[in-house]
């Protein structure tokens, strides 16, 4: 067996999503042009609106390994809040993700991932899934690309017996994204993608993340974002509002 099939089994412990299950994994992903190892640590300054107010730093590292025109790349998010002039612990995420290519126009993927996050009452996340990603057009200047996969999902909350919204749930979801890359000008690339997850037994409890990014680079090294991103979720736990926004800025560093 091969080392990119073990990975499939490897017991996992954190990312994605970001904030929830809505992960951004599309601005961690790089074009497959050379063999091996590489990684790139993305450090955020945040202003955040809606549940939470304060002022946040981050970091989204991506460990990648190419296989060719296959790869693999775990993803480690966390940061700190800083409100009313007390720090603390905000939230915590790992993704692992394996992508096997059919073709030029098809690849398959297969995902782990386990998170939590403090503003949203999230003691714990885990999720295990897999689907398919399609190309639909790519040229000098603009890649776009559709997904769809579904996906078991087990949370809990920090809510006592008597809350109204569950305080341990096992859902299965299906996932569909769109993803777009737009070169604005040399060294100037705009990345947006929307991911809609809807639980299959019940459509009214969906979640939708739009985020949307802005990557200026200075020469191969170092590149500076601008980010903004929206989520809602129809059925958030007790006290939590359905939409957030949040608008970041920050370094990339690629090695």
């Amino acid at each position: 067996m091969k080392l990119k099939e073990l990975i499939y089994l490897f017991p996992f412990v954190l990312f994605t999503s970001s904030i929830f299950s809505q992960v951004n994994t599309e601005k961690f992903r790089i074009a497959a042009d050379s063999l091996g190892f590489s990684i790139r640590s993305d450090i955020d300054f945040t202003l955040m609106a809606g549940n939470t107010d304060f002022t946040y730093m981050g970091t989204n590292t991506r460990f990648n390994y190419n296989w060719g025109i296959d790869y693999t790349f775990l993803v480690a998010n966390g940061g700190f809040g800083i409100s009313k002039g007390e720090s603390f612990f905000s939230q915590a995420l790992l993704h692992l993700r394996n992508v096997n290519s059919v073709n030029d126009v098809v690849s398959i993927e297969a995902f782990l991932q386990y998170d939590n996050n403090k503003q949203i009452l999230l003691l714990d996340r885990a999720l295990i899934g897999a689907g398919l990603r399609f190309k639909i057009l790519q040229n000098d200047d603009l890649v776009m690309r559709i997904g769809t996969s579904t996906f078991f999902e087990h949370e809990t909350y920090d809510l006592d017996d008597f809350s109204f919204h569950k305080r341990k749930t096992d859902v299965v979801r299906l996932s569909l994204y769109w993803t777009s890359s737009l070169n604005l000008q040399k060294d100037v690339t705009l990345i947006s993608t929307t991911y809609c997850q809807p639980a299959i037994n019940e459509f009214k409890d969906i979640r939708i993340l739009s985020d949307n990014a802005l990557n200026i680079s200075f020469g191969a090294t170092v590149d500076f974002t601008i980010k903004l991103q929206m989520r809602f979720d129809n059925l958030p736990a007790d006290g939590i509002e359905k939409f957030d926004l949040s608008m970041k800025m920050g370094l990339g560093i690629n090695l």
